[in-house]
């Protein structure tokens, strides 16, 4: 018998694993060439305003339209569009320059300075009604470059999403806005992750952008939160990248660091730990792997019609559709049953008796019976494991029939999550005239019949029959009746008519 710190090590090796593997599920690709686009799609003149209204970094834009309004004895409103130099000529004031001015800052300023001038101004106002609405070119490692309308509400990185994005290889840390003769980096990295808002400035008119090739690119496998690829910036390092990526995952091994790096054409394998990589630059092409607990230490591969997990006395448990696919940390002693234990044994659906050990480098096949030797627990039926066996067991090719009132019945391939109207439809669909899609069941092995839905899961290797409605059956059998019933009346009559010739032969 096997030991019981053996099976735990399994259960909790099992645990784990399904657990990274579910996280790595809801992950989704964070690389540079991905990062997740979004742009204002409400673009109404109320939505801005109030945006505007909302803002401290909206700046006075040419384009813009305003309107002042000056409560005396009547009420006066005035409307105001921002020409190209910037000057705005007010009622009361004259001429004033607006360049590089927020909105919020002016319109404190030009509502002192005119109740000032008016001191029996019972209110003054000055409102924005229309934000500008201007072009910017958008060229360069972009899907759709050209010109896109924006407002001055509307960031770098907004603009880029409204040209489709980067294109893969794109950058996105080194993304240059020229504005007159200055020339802007944006780090939109910086923007995503670390909420860096200079790094996505606000569009001004005449503002160009350029999306240049990305010089480095690194790519981070393994145990990391967010394994992908990542652009880097020249002399950034193994740290930075590990930031980048999400850090460790809790099964790394950290002192086993693995970065491959093309020197000359010829792949060079370089060795690092964590602390190591604050001091390791980073170069274009590298790829970084963080070897997990499993990778460094011997292991068995198991593909298998399994559970998956230990069988518990008076607990239901799930047969799974599919192969349980797992590397098993190695341990002296492991053998084929107590595998099947730490997994829960064979399911229904497992070709045990088919089972077999892949072993070595040529594969070398060693047949067992793993249906058998789970009834039985025979020891002399186990097999030992060593490092870097194969144990396979494959699974029945599932499928479900489908027969009664239907257009095609037959065996259909199983459909993970299908439903009853899923097998009925693949059949051809119900027959109209006969079929009755109340009266649908699963048949067992026995041939008892269960009612279902035509919403209910179908489990796999059933039969589904679908029965005659009942009405229909009434009518066929009163139909068959009715020509029973007058073929024997014909019959009956023939007879008679019969006798009468007879009689009529016997008097002459």
């Amino acid at each position: 018998m096997k030991s019981a710190s053996l099976r735990l090590l399994f259960l909790l090796f099992v645990l784990s694993s399904v657990s990274s593997q579910e996280n790595a599920e809801e992950r989704e690709s964070s690389g540079f060439g991905n990062q997740p686009i979004r742009i204002e799609t409400n673009t109404s003149n109320a939505t801005l305003i109030k945006k505007v209204l909302g803002s401290t970094r909206y700046k006075l834009t040419p384009g813009d339209t305003y309107e002042l309004v000056i409560k005396l004895a009547t009420t006066e409103r005035v409307t105001l569009i921002l020409p190209s130099d910037y000057t705005l000529e007010l009622p009361y004031l004259g001429a004033y320059d607006a360049r590089g001015q927020y909105f919020a800052e002016f319109r404190s300023r030009l509502i002192r300075d005119i109740k000032k001038r008016l001191p029996v101004a019972e209110y003054v106002d000055f409102v924005l009604t229309s934000p500008a609405l201007f072009d910017v070119l958008v060229h360069g490692g972009v899907k759709t470059p050209g010109h896109v309308a924006v407002t001055p509400l509307n960031t770098v990185w907004e603009a880029l999403a409204a040209a489709g994005g980067p294109k893969p290889g794109g950058s996105i840390r080194s993304i240059q806005l020229h504005r007159g003769q200055e020339v802007i980096t944006c780090d939109i990295s910086l923007y995503t992750q670390k909420a860096d808002l200079s790094q996505n400035p606000l569009l001004q008119p005449g503002d160009r952008i350029f999306v240049p090739h990305a010089e480095i690119v690194v790519k981070a496998t393994g145990a990391l939160l967010y394994p992908d690829s990542y652009e880097m910036i020249g002399g950034e390092t193994l740290e930075d990248l590990l930031w980048m990526a999400g850090g460790f995952r809790p099964d790394a091994v950290e002192t086993g660091i693995e970065i491959t790096r093309i020197e000359n054409g010829i792949p060079r394998l370089l060795k690092a730990t964590s602390g190591e990589a604050r001091d390791l630059i980073l170069r274009n092409g590298d790829t970084v792997h963080i070897p997990s607990v499993a990778e460094v230490q011997d292991t068995v591969l198991l593909e298998a019609a399994v559970y998956g997990q230990p069988a518990e006395p008076d607990k239901p448990r799930v047969i799974l559709d599919k192969p349980v696919v797992m590397e098993v940390p190695y341990a002296p002693g492991l053998s084929v049953l107590s595998l099947l234990d730490a997994f829960g044994g064979p399911t229904p659906l497992a070709e045990a008796g088919k089972s077999v050990i892949y072993r070595g480098e040529d594969r070398e096949e060693i047949r067992v019976d793993a249906g058998q030797l789970w009834k039985s627990r025979d020891p002399a039926l186990d097999r030992d494991l060593e490092p870097g066996d194969h144990l396979f067991i494959p699974m029945k090719k599932l499928s479900v029939v489908v027969a009664g009132e239907v257009h095609d019945p037959g065996a259909y391939p199983y459909l993970t999550g299908g439903q009853v109207s899923d097998y009925i439809g693949l059949a051809g669909g119900a027959i109209p005239e006969t079929a009755g899609l109340k009266r649908i069941f699963l048949v067992d092995e026995a041939g008892q019949r269960v009612p279902v839905t035509l919403t209910d899961p179908v489990p796999p290797a059933s039969t589904l029959f679908v029965d005659k409605n009942p009405w229909k059956r009434s009518t066929y059998v009163l139909n068959e009746t009715g020509i029973i019933i007058g073929f024997a009346s014909s019959t009956i009559a023939l007879i008679a008519a019969l006798l009468e010739l007879i009689k009529l032969i016997v008097l002459f």
